[in-house]
């Protein structure tokens, strides 16, 4: 029988002996560490002690700004997919956009546009220009009910 590097593992007994042990080792590392009070003072002796504290917004899990899901204030653009001919829709847009649609343009003073629909029947284009944003093109569709 060889003999194995590690004198506890020599002997089958001491393995027996030395697997409560082990395990009993393993849970201690394996447990959360105790909690400080909340009643200690910070250490404010070293440099990085000196700054103040970051705090987490109450909403911690909101996107941040450019982040994928987080919508800029003020940047929703709202344009009807479908109309009546010779109806009227308000266009939603940001404060200061230009919109060109149906052969009219209008500039978004108050962040809404009063859109005029054709009594032609048909799909037209939509463009809005948001300040510092590249034109948007939207399709609205002229149609009887």
């Amino acid at each position: 029988m060889s003999q194995h590097p590690c004198p506890a593992l020599r002997s089958l007994p001491a393995i027996r002996m030395a697997g409560p042990l082990l395990l009993a080792a393993t849970c201690a590392c394996a447990a959360p560490p105790a909690q400080r009070a909340a009643s200690t003072a910070p250490d404010t002796s070293g440099p990085i002690a000196s700054k103040p504290p970051i705090e987490q917004p109450p909403g911690k899990d909101l996107p941040r700004p450019g982040q994928p899901g987080y919508e800029v204030p003020g940047s929703r653009i709202v344009v009807p997919t479908r109309m009546q001919p010779g109806s009227q829709a308000t266009a939603k847009v940001p404060v200061g956009s230009i919109v060109e649609a149906f052969g009219t343009r209008m500039e978004a003073t108050d962040g809404r546009v009063l859109l005029q629909a054709p009594t032609t029947p048909g799909r037209y284009d939509v463009r809005v220009t948001a300040p510092d944003r590249p034109p948007m093109k939207l399709v609205v569709e002229v149609a009887t009910p």
